[in-house]
This record gives structure tokens, sequence and C-alpha cells, in this order.
């Protein structure tokens, strides 16, 4: 029995338990029956127990019930706490000009630079009854990632409202007198109505002094100590500022000589326990930095490389903290299919087969790779493709973090004229890199500097954006990301330099599962792929009007001549034929005139605009499926780090939504692969593309897998990220590795 009760200012009163019916009623809103709720909570809590832990054993009665209305009801407890930490009331919202200030004082916000006038406006715009509008899921999220807190103190000194106005100002706080105002509340409005997912590192930062804003980080190193060091010196410093890692160390193999012979190369296992050292050795919120190591199918050590994160693997060989990426193109998969010998050959021995393998040129890579066949002076090894293959695709169903990379269709399908090598850590980002001479290089740019790419994310959340506002919502998220890469803090003047000039950026596509399930359409019938097609589409579309309105803005990325925009060219085309997939391949919107203008202006404002990340931290703010991909089930515990959070599929609420919803694991892989390549097409990057195996339906099949992976080398697909294995019924899902890309 509970008799007493301490209070926020320790003073010690009698339990009233009239107070809390008050408090249990109003978060009920009439949609649930809270008086078993509230006696669930007292029984739990002792004598003398605070009101902030009792309001939390109320919150913990209504997350156990695992039902809709409750955990809703939960969400308006912990929003009611929230506004208690923050104003002491829910009466006593400060004025947005005070709370700025008061936030700068402390050091909190950065200096905006907003007049008393325009903070007034700003009032006027400012809506928190959208608060009590969000989910649980949402309000959850904002409190353990995204609002600022002190740290030690757990003091929380913002809610939602405050933080999405925050980075709506920051975004514009240069932006010219006559428009700012009206940009702030465009964006903030989007924000807030959850129309813009924002990636974490923006949320995080944006109106703070901390500027690291990038998502992602592609480094390659040359076939030199040096330049490997200087790689590896880069992982380190941008998992430190929270992006996503992804690395190509372009290096000889095991055994062949170094310095004339005078040493023989220890091969790329060494590096790889060094890279995975230094990424793991700080920390990106509450885990170790990670990273995905990319290596070809030609390599000699191949095997080893396969196998280093099985953990039937000798420790000596094994290197399974990282994650790993084979480099592969459409003539190896022709080898599979026809049983045929692969060949593995050093870099070192043949730089030009190489150089055909980054590329789209396979006619070319094919000559050259008959000729070093033929030729009796190099050192090679012959194996089966298929025997290739299938050790592929164990490790990968096996560990689920062993990914495909397709080099060829990466170097065709894109706006870039130079090679792309590599991915990112989430297999999305898909650009441009050269080694790193050294570590000193890092620190100023010329011509023998070396690129480390990088790319600033976001997405657009599909059925909450009408066809008729798609435009103006394209541009606000185009225009945000875009200002992000001149205000971030870069660790090297290299990467500011050459990122400045490109001005990459990746725009993706979230709520996808929700969008079908409230149309009543289906992954895998000819009705959904003819509607992803159009959606895809229209996506595109509107990021190129985007860009192209900020080129005339604020001019052409500087390194436009880099890319094919200054020829004309646009993603149809060279988007892949899918005319053996049964999908209305028409396009409904005006690419021509598009074309010309574009031709007119002298390029766009960015060399790259999209790519479809997985989207799994900030959906939870959104309250929306993640990117791409179908649901898991229709209510799964989230959990990240040592945080977990309640999430029901959007609209869960309206049955016909609720039973329309397809599962990740019911879904044929074929069909999932299908959807990938309908968006590909239209995608200047890539895809984290998840595939899902029910172990408690089906068994492996090496055939089965080996066939997909064919299948999506033929359907265009650029890269491929999770195999997701299903071995009992969960409803609990962990967030992947990357804090940024994931967004």
């Amino acid at each position: 029995m509970t008799d007493f009760i301490i209070k926020r200012d320790g003073s010690k009163v009698k339990f009233d338990k009239t107070k809390l019916e008050k408090w249990a009623s109003w978060a009920s809103n009439n949609e649930v029956e809270w008086e078993p709720v509230l006696e669930d909570a007292i029984n739990r809590c002792p004598n003398g127990v605070t009101t902030k832990d009792f309001h939390k054993a109320l919150i913990d009665a209504c997350l156990d019930t695992k039902d809709f209305y409750s955990v809703r009801m939960a969400g308006r407890l912990l929003l009611g706490q929230l506004y208690k930490d923050v104003f002491g009331d829910f009466s006593n919202k400060l004025p947005v000009k005070y709370f700025y200030k008061s936030m700068v004082s402390q050091g909190l916000w950065e200096d905006l630079k907003y007049s008393d006038g325009e903070l007034d406006y700003l009032e006027n715009i400012i809506d928190h009854s959208k608060d009590f509008k969000y989910e649980y899921v949402t309000i959850r999220q904002c409190i353990d990632k995204y609002l600022l807190k002190d740290k030690i103190s757990k003091k929380i000194y913002e809610t939602p409202q405050y933080m999405f106005l925050g980075m709506a100002m920051a975004t514009m706080k240069d932006m010219p007198k006559e428009r700012k105002l009206k940009d702030v509340e465009k964006l903030y409005n989007y924000l807030s109505d959850l129309k813009i997912n924002a990636p974490t590192p923006l949320m995080n930062a944006l109106r703070t002094s901390f500027k690291g804003y990038a998502s992602c980080c592609v480094i390659k190193s040359d076939d030199t100590a040096p330049s490997i060091n200087a790689a590896i010196d880069a992982a380190y410093t941008f998992t430190t500022a929270q992006a996503g890692i992804g690395v190509y160390l372009d290096t000889r193999s095991v055994g062949d000589p170094v310095n004339n012979g005078r040493t023989v190369h220890s091969g790329k296992l060494p590096y790889y326990r060094y890279l995975d050292a230094a990424v793991r050795s700080s920390k990106q919120g509450e885990r170790s930095g990670a990273a995905t190591v990319y290596y070809p199918v030609l390599d000699p050590e191949l095997s080893d490389l396969i196998k280093a994160k099985n953990i039937k693997t000798p420790d000596q060989k094994r290197v399974n903290f990282v994650d790993y990426s084979l480099q592969t193109n459409s003539f190896f998969w022709d080898k599979v299919c026809k049983k045929d010998k692969w060949m593995l050959v050093s870099r070192y021995y043949a730089p030009k087969l190489y150089e055909l393998f980054f590329s789209a040129d396979l006619k070319g890579f094919e000559e050259e790779y008959v000729r070093v066949l033929k030729e009796e002076s190099i050192p090679k090894k012959i194996v089966n493709a298929l025997d290739v293959a299938k050790e592929f695709c164990v490790t990968r169903q096996e560990s689920g973090r062993v990914y495909p990379a397709f080099v060829d269709e990466m170097n065709r399908h894109t706006p870039f004229k130079e090679t792309i090598y590599s991915s990112n850590l989430c297999c999305e980002v898909l650009l441009p890199t050269k080694g790193i001479k050294n570590s000193g290089k890092l620190y100023e740019y010329s011509e023998d500097s070396g690129e480390i790419a990088m790319c600033f994310l976001s997405a657009i959340v599909l059925e909450r954006v009408t066809e008729e506002e798609y435009e103006d919502v394209a541009y606000y998220t185009t225009l945000m990301v875009d200002k992000t890469i001149d205000e971030m803090v870069y660790p090297y003047d290299s990467v500011r330099y050459t990122s400045t000039r490109r001005r990459n950026i990746g725009i993706g596509l979230t709520n996808l599962a929700c969008d079908l399930a409230t149309k009543g359409l289906s992954y895998t019938t000819k009705e959904g792929r003819d509607y992803i097609h159009k959606v895809a589409e229209r996506h595109e579309y509107y990021l190129h009007k985007a860009s192209l309105r900020l080129a005339k803005e604020f001019g052409v990325a500087e390194w436009i001549d880099k890319t094919k925009y200054v020829d004309g060219w646009l993603p149809i085309d060279t988007m892949k034929d899918l005319s053996f997939v049964d999908v209305d391949q028409t396009l409904h919107y005006d690419w021509e005139t598009l074309r010309k203008e574009i031709k007119e202006v002298g390029g766009i404002r960015n060399s790259v605009l999209s790519a479809n990340m997985p989207v799994e931290s900030s959906s939870q703010v959104s309250n929306t499926t993640n990117g791409l991909y179908p649901v898991r089930d229709l209510f799964i515990i989230k959990k990240s780090g040592s945080n977990t959070n309640a999430f029901f599929s959007p609209h869960y609420e309206d049955l016909a939504t609720r039973y329309s919803y397809e599962f990740a694991y019911d879904i044929p892989t074929e069909r999932l692969l299908e959807v990938y390549a309908i968006v590909q097409k239209f995608t200047g990057q890539g895809i984290s593309g998840d595939t899902y195996l029910d172990l408690t339906k089906n068994k492996m099949s090496l055939k089965q897998s080996i066939k997909e992976m064919v299948y999506a080398s033929k359907l265009g697909l650029k890269t491929l990220y999770y195999s997701n294995s299903k071995t009992e019924k969960k409803m609990e899902q962990e967030e992947s590795d990357c804090t940024a890309c994931k967004l």
C-alpha cells in the first residue's frame, strides 16, 4: 500500500489517488480503460516512491499491455513528463523569443542572429499542439536520441517542436531577408508534420555549434603504406564525426613482392584488423563505430576474405567485427551460371584488369581477362566460379552482414564520369573516390591529394506528401541538405574542398510499406509495381527540379563538369530496361523540358541527388516504416543500445490498412528485388536493399541464394545490404550499426 509519495522538490506528501485518476483519465483521451492501468501502476510502486518514478510506472503499465491505444496513452503520459521537465507545466511554455535567447545564453544553441521581430513572427508559427498528435514512438525517440540534454544530469532542454523550429531556423539563417521567415515556416511545417525524415546528424546538431552533418563517408587507399595508413586514419577521424564508413583498400595480395622483392606482402587481413581497431576505438551514440570493407572477386585472398566474418574461421584469419562487401560484375555471375572456371589474380600483376573491373566496359574487361589468363608469366589461381558463389552465399546467410556489390552497374548507371569503387557502411552511397597519398595530404587539397567522398542524406515520407505538394517538399528537403554542405565543419581541408565542389546529396524514400498498405497495394502484384514505378519517377523528377531551382538561386556545383549533367544526361538515359519484369515502364513527367533547362543553366546544384538508405533510427521520430522495406510485424519492440521503443505500423488503428500490410518474410525474394530494381532505375546512387528468409518455414537453399544474386545482377541493382533470417517469432528489431545513414 502506498501511503505517501515524494514530490519533485523533495517534499513528502500524502498519497492522493484522485490526482492520479485525473492524470490517467486525461492521458487515456477516452480511448482506453485507464482504471486497470492505474491500479497496475500503483501495485508496482513501493511506499515513498517519487512522483517521477510513479509516472514511469504508469507508462510502463501502459506499454506492457502491448495494446495500441494503451501505448498511445503512454505517449501522452511521456509527453506530459517531458513538458514538466522542460517547462515545469503545460501552461508555462516559453515564448520563442525567450526560449531562443535562453538556449543561446546557455551555449546550447548557436546564435542564429534572429531579431526580436523575427522571433515574434516565429512565435505565431510554432504549433505546440502537434506534440500531442505524435505517437509514443516519436516522443520516446526524440527524448532518447535527439532532444538536447545534459548527458550527466539527464536534464532535457527542448520539446520536439522547438527542435524542429531550431533546425529550420539554422537552415535558413543566411537566406535573403525577403524570403527568410517564409522559408523557416515552410521547412518547420514539413519537419514537424513528419513529411521530411531528417537524418540523425541534422536532428542532433542542426541548431547547435556542433557541425558534423555528413551522414556517410567513402574512403579508398592506393597500394602504398602511407596511403593505407591515411585511409585508416581518416576512417578513425570520420567515425568520431559520427559518419558511416565504407573502405576499399586497393592493395596487393598476400605473398606479393614489396620493395622489389625485399619484403613479402602480408595480405589484407592485417590491415583489416588495423581498420577494425581504429573505428571501434570510438563510440557513435551508445555503440562502437563500424565500417564495411570492400574487396574484389578477383583477389587471390578471396576465400580467406569471404570467411573473415564467419565464426567458424580460426582466430588468426577472422576479423569479424567489420562488415564486408564482395565487389562483383555481371561477367563473374555469367561464369557462375555457366559453371565456368574463375581466375584470381593480384592487382599488382594485373593493374589494367582491375581498372577495367571498376568500369562499365564489360567487353574491355573480358578481353583483358582473357589476355591475363593466357599470360603464363602472371601468377594466378584458377577456381570454380560456382564454388566462389556458394562460399559467399553461405557466409552471407550465416552472418547476415556480407553484402554483394555490382561494380559494373555502379559505373554504368550514374551521373559521374569518374570511377566508383565502393560504397559506405550501409551500401547505398556510390561516389567517386581516389586514394589519399599520405596523411599529410588530408589537410590540404591539391591534384594529387586524393579524394574522400562525403554524402549528406535525408528522406521524403511517402503517404504523407500529396502529389500537389511533392515538388515543394522535394525543394525544401534538397535545400536543407544542400545548406549543411557549406555549414559543416570538416575534419580535413581536402574533404571540405571536394565536398563543397561536388555537393553530393542522397534524398531517399521512406514509408513505402505504409503507402502501399493504405492504398491496398502489394509488393508482389503488377498494380503495386506500377505504383512504385510512378512514385520512384516522381521522386527523382522533382529532386532534379529542386536542384535546378537551387542552381538558379545559388549556382551550379563547381565540379558539375565532372558529371554527365553538362552533356544533358538524365537517369532515364541509362536506367535499366525491365521489360522482363511485369511492370508498366511508361514515364509520366516532362523529362525533355527538364533536360533542356538543365543544359541552359549549365547543370544543377548537386552532382548526385538520390540514395535509398535503411532509415532506422530517425524513422522512429517520423513514425514510419523503414525506407523501401516491408514490415516484419505490425508491432515491434525496437532496440538501440540500452534503449527500447514500441512501434506499431502506421495507421494500425485503421483495420483496412492494418490487414493490408505485407510481412517481409512472406514476400518472395525475387519480388522484393524487383521492387528495388524499379526504384534503382531512377536512383543516382544505390539502395540499402535487405533480403529476408524465414527459416521456420524453409531451409536455406544455396541454389536459390545464388539464383537471387544472379537475378539481382540482371535487374541492374548496384548493391544489397542485410540478409535477415527468421528463426523464431520475434517482435524485436535491432538498429543497424550506422548512426547516420540509417538515417
